[in-house]
């Protein structure tokens, strides 16, 4: 059904947005989350009674590592869904090679849920215990993102059949 996949695709290009923005953000404001990575990851901002804090890595060079792999992934994830969903729009007539052009989409779902999922919630929040925190804590916008990665995945891979 061409509506349904002109439907996909234009979503695709729509959700492509957030990590583009996002690693742009990254690119230009680089201390705003660079600040939220370092918090995160020395946990000087968990509860004090903490066990969990031996966790901590107190390591600058770490951190710039672990922001530079987080920017990059976003931005790789903003690229792959846009050329998924350009890919999608192009071919939205042709059955064939609509479902071939998937693959984008699915490559760039699951780069962003490495990041904002498994990343953001698994390693930063449960890991390094950023749930404790009242300042430095990026669970909720992770969280919002991983839902819609979630639900893009789900949306384009199921079958446009009547």
């Amino acid at each position: 059904m061409f509506e349904l996949r002109l439907t996909k695709a234009l979503i695709c290009i729509m959700i492509s947005a957030y990590p583009l923005i996002a690693g742009f953000q990254n690119i230009t404001d680089y201390n705003t989350n660079y600040l939220l990575v370092e918090h995160v990851m020395t946990m000087d901002s968990i509860f004090p009674d903490s066990t969990l804090k031996s966790r901590a890595i107190n390591h600058p060079f770490i951190w710039k590592i672990s922001y530079a792999m987080i920017i990059l992934c976003e931005v790789l994830t903003g690229i792959l869904l846009l050329l998924g969903g350009l890919k999608l729009l192009i071919h939205s007539k042709n059955p064939v090679e609509f479902k071939k052009s998937k693959k984008w989409i699915f490559i760039g779902t699951l780069l962003g849920l490495a990041v904002w999922y498994f990343g953001f919630i698994v390693i930063g929040g449960e890991w390094f215990a950023s749930w404790q925190s009242q300042q430095w804590n990026g669970l909720n916008p992770a969280f919002r993102t991983s839902t819609f990665l979630f639900f893009t995945l789900i949306l384009v891979s199921h079958s446009e059949q009547d």
